[in-house]
Protein backbone atom coordinates (compact mmCIF):
# COMPACT_ATOMS: atom_id res chain seq x y z
CA UNK A 1 0.00 0.00 0.00
CA UNK A 2 1.52 3.35 -1.06
CA UNK A 3 -0.08 5.94 1.20
CA UNK A 4 0.19 9.60 0.23
CA UNK A 5 -1.32 12.37 2.36
CA UNK A 6 -3.98 14.24 0.39
CA UNK A 7 -3.64 17.98 -0.21
CA UNK A 8 -6.96 18.56 1.56
CA UNK A 9 -9.23 16.68 3.95
CA UNK A 10 -13.00 16.27 3.78
CA UNK A 11 -15.28 16.75 6.78
CA UNK A 12 -16.80 13.33 7.56
CA UNK A 13 -20.16 14.95 8.43
CA UNK A 14 -20.79 17.53 5.70
CA UNK A 15 -18.19 16.81 3.02
CA UNK A 16 -16.65 20.31 3.16
CA UNK A 17 -12.94 20.52 2.35
CA UNK A 18 -10.08 22.40 4.00
CA UNK A 19 -6.31 22.32 4.30
CA UNK A 20 -4.59 20.17 6.93
CA UNK A 21 -4.08 23.09 9.31
CA UNK A 22 -7.73 24.21 9.26
CA UNK A 23 -9.37 21.56 11.42
CA UNK A 24 -8.64 22.94 14.90
CA UNK A 25 -11.58 23.61 17.21
CA UNK A 26 -11.76 26.99 19.02
CA UNK A 27 -10.98 25.19 22.31
CA UNK A 28 -7.87 23.57 20.80
CA UNK A 29 -6.64 26.92 19.44
CA UNK A 30 -7.16 28.62 22.80
CA UNK A 31 -5.30 25.81 24.59
CA UNK A 32 -2.36 26.11 22.16
CA UNK A 33 -2.15 29.87 22.76
CA UNK A 34 -2.15 29.36 26.54
CA UNK A 35 0.64 26.76 26.35
CA UNK A 36 2.73 28.97 24.04
CA UNK A 37 2.22 31.92 26.39
CA UNK A 38 3.53 29.95 29.39
CA UNK A 39 6.64 28.80 27.49
CA UNK A 40 7.26 32.32 26.13
CA UNK A 41 7.09 33.82 29.64
CA UNK A 42 9.52 31.23 30.99
CA UNK A 43 11.97 31.70 28.11
CA UNK A 44 11.87 35.49 28.42
CA UNK A 45 12.39 35.35 32.16
CA UNK A 46 15.36 32.97 31.78
CA UNK A 47 16.91 35.14 29.05
CA UNK A 48 16.70 38.28 31.19
CA UNK A 49 18.19 36.45 34.19
CA UNK A 50 21.09 35.33 31.98
CA UNK A 51 21.53 38.91 30.71
CA UNK A 52 21.66 40.29 34.26
CA UNK A 53 24.18 37.65 35.35
CA UNK A 54 26.48 38.51 32.43
CA UNK A 55 28.13 41.28 34.40
CA UNK A 56 27.31 44.35 36.39
CA UNK A 57 26.27 47.54 34.69
CA UNK A 58 25.67 50.76 36.59
CA UNK A 59 23.50 52.20 33.84
CA UNK A 60 21.18 49.41 32.71
CA UNK A 61 19.27 46.91 34.81
CA UNK A 62 16.50 44.81 33.25
CA UNK A 63 13.73 43.20 35.27
CA UNK A 64 10.61 41.25 34.45
CA UNK A 65 7.31 41.22 36.25
CA UNK A 66 4.77 38.54 35.42
CA UNK A 67 1.20 38.75 36.65
CA UNK A 68 0.52 35.55 38.57
CA UNK A 69 2.40 32.32 38.14
CA UNK A 70 2.99 30.72 34.79
CA UNK A 71 1.07 27.48 35.01
CA UNK A 72 0.26 25.11 32.21
CA UNK A 73 -3.45 25.02 31.38
CA UNK A 74 -5.42 21.91 32.19
CA UNK A 75 -5.36 19.43 29.31
CA UNK A 76 -8.40 19.26 27.10
CA UNK A 77 -10.79 16.40 27.74
CA UNK A 78 -12.64 14.73 24.90
CA UNK A 79 -16.23 13.82 25.63
CA UNK A 80 -16.87 10.18 24.76
CA UNK A 81 -19.92 10.83 22.57
CA UNK A 82 -18.53 9.65 19.25
CA UNK A 83 -17.93 6.38 17.49
CA UNK A 84 -15.23 5.38 15.02
CA UNK A 85 -16.38 4.48 11.53
CA UNK A 86 -14.34 3.13 8.65
CA UNK A 87 -14.86 4.27 5.08
CA UNK A 88 -14.83 1.42 2.55
CA UNK A 89 -12.53 3.32 0.15
CA UNK A 90 -9.74 4.10 2.70
CA UNK A 91 -10.12 1.62 5.58
CA UNK A 92 -6.77 2.64 7.12
CA UNK A 93 -8.20 6.12 7.83
CA UNK A 94 -11.18 5.73 10.22
CA UNK A 95 -12.96 8.83 11.52
CA UNK A 96 -14.96 9.64 14.63
CA UNK A 97 -18.51 10.92 14.26
CA UNK A 98 -21.25 11.69 16.79
CA UNK A 99 -23.21 8.57 17.71
CA UNK A 100 -26.46 10.16 16.56
CA UNK A 101 -25.12 11.60 13.25
CA UNK A 102 -27.09 10.92 10.08
CA UNK A 103 -25.71 9.38 6.90
CA UNK A 104 -24.15 9.90 4.49
CA UNK A 105 -20.68 10.22 5.92
CA UNK A 106 -17.72 11.35 3.83
CA UNK A 107 -14.27 9.82 3.55
CA UNK A 108 -11.60 12.01 5.15
CA UNK A 109 -9.13 11.21 2.35
CA UNK A 110 -11.16 11.35 -0.88
CA UNK A 111 -14.58 12.75 0.10
CA UNK A 112 -16.58 9.77 -1.18
CA UNK A 113 -19.95 9.48 0.57
CA UNK A 114 -20.72 6.23 2.40
CA UNK A 115 -23.08 4.72 4.96
CA UNK A 116 -22.38 2.32 7.81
Amino acid sequence: MNFVYPDIYWCPLCGATANHDSWWTPAQLEYQQEVISVFAQLELSDAIKDLNQGGSNDFIQISVSVDGESEMPDPLVEVDDMEAITPPCHPWEPVKVPSDAAVPFYCLVCGSPFAV
